[in-house]
């Protein structure tokens, strides 16, 4: 009698548990680098048809950012180690705001901008440097554009990086 008991009160845990992260949403990594992919308006359509309602953009790519217009999925975009260095400087990062998420962010649901990809647990001392500065360059001018309580800052690292 007491199995049938846990397997029930496993059951309504999972459940619950399956109900929370459901109402979450599903999330995806969106990566272009590849031959033979999908129009990006292919892949709004078929995310859409799986009900996927968030993609994490390795770049800022504007015919993604298009491709999605009026829908419900969540962006993160991220902003590659490349980038580092010049976004320390004010302008240039406003300047970055202007061009890759301004025209899009009335349409598409731009909640996050990761700077820099896993540049915690590289060896490139230069990079690690930038990072921090980077990020608060990025929100502050997110702020100067009014768009700080829409999209926040964070970077990506890997699990290595704990």
């Amino acid at each position: 009698m007491a199995t049938p008991l846990r397997v029930l009160l496993l059951l309504i845990i999972f459940s619950d548990s399956f109900a929370r992260i459901y109402s979450l949403g599903v999330g995806i990594n969106y990566g272009q680098i590849a031959n033979n992919l999908p129009s990006p308006s292919r892949v709004a359509y078929l995310l859409k048809s799986l009900n996927i309602s968030r993609v994490k953009l390795y770049d800022a790519d504007p015919i993604v950012l298009s491709a999605f217009a009026d829908s419900d999925v969540e962006f993160v975009i991220g902003l590659g180690n490349e980038y580092l260095q010049r976004m320390t400087d004010p302008i240039q990062a406003q300047a970055w705001i202007q061009q890759k998420v301004q025209p899009y962010i009335s349409r598409t649901k731009i909640k996050c901008i990761t700077i820099g990809n896993e540049v915690l647990t590289g060896n490139d001392t230069q990079l690690k440097s930038y990072l921090l500065p980077a990020m608060q360059t990025v929100n502050v001018a997110l702020q100067n554009l009014g768009l700080s309580k829409e999209i926040y800052v964070t970077t990506a690292h890997s699990f290595d990086a704990f």
